[in-house]
């Protein structure tokens, strides 16, 4: 499933339905604040979609369209959508259980919602797998599965991956040690705004590296 990064201004609760539908990340969708509460109503009249099971996790996860934030009831939608195989509530209840949000933590589970939107594509969903074998969370440590993950969601353009795997390059971790290469995805990471990566770029330039 393909994301879309860009920030977008919407005018109904309809064309905001619509992006979501569409691979918008839902809090980089802005609305009128006079229609933002009738949001979540909207929602409501669609709960045969998937997408508006997201949506509704969203509204309670944020406090947004109109209902104050509430992490279980959050959890509780997106995984009524995750079950139905909708590959984003599958990350977000990923990230339910990484962070104890409306539900026990649980790293295990974690990891296999984590897998189930990462096989469809998700990109949000292959960087947390990445790092989850970085890591070794939920998963025995493997870093050349990381590096794996990890250059799934980076050549779809996300910069936390694309950091993360310039790390992998700069170590020697699950793949052979090579700067250029390194300094190609802390490049890359940069111009998306990590700041990490930008500061990584400055010391590869002082060391006069790759100019």
């Amino acid at each position: 499933m393909n994301y879309i990064f860009e920030k977008i201004v919407v005018k109904t609760p309809e064309e905001f339905y619509q992006r979501v539908e569409m691979g918008y990340y839902f809090i980089n969708i802005t609305i009128d604040k006079s229609k933002e509460k009738n949001l979540f109503k909207f929602f409501e009249t669609k709960l045969d979609s998937v997408v508006a099971q997201h949506c509704l996790a969203n509204c309670y996860y944020y406090g947004k369209g109109g209902v104050s934030k509430d992490y279980y009831k959050a959890f509780y939608w997106w995984n009524k959508a995750a079950q139905r195989n909708y590959a984003p509530a599958q990350y977000q209840l990923g990230i339910c259980y990484t962070w104890a949000r409306g539900v026990n933590k649980d790293d295990s589970a974690a990891f296999y919602w984590y897998l189930n939107a990462a096989n469809q594509g998700f990109v949000f969903a292959q960087g947390s797998l990445g790092y989850c074998y970085y890591i070794g969370e939920g998963v025995k440590e493997d870093h050349k599965m990381a590096v794996y993950w990890f250059t799934k969601a980076a050549e779809q353009g996300y910069g936390y991956s694309q950091y993360q795997l310039a790390v992998c390059y700069k170590n020697g971790q699950g793949v052979a040690k090579n700067h250029k290469i390194a300094y190609e995805w802390y490049l890359k990471a940069a111009k998306k705004g990590n700041i990490e990566a930008q500061k990584k770029v400055e010391e590869y330039k002082r060391k006069g590296y790759f100019d």
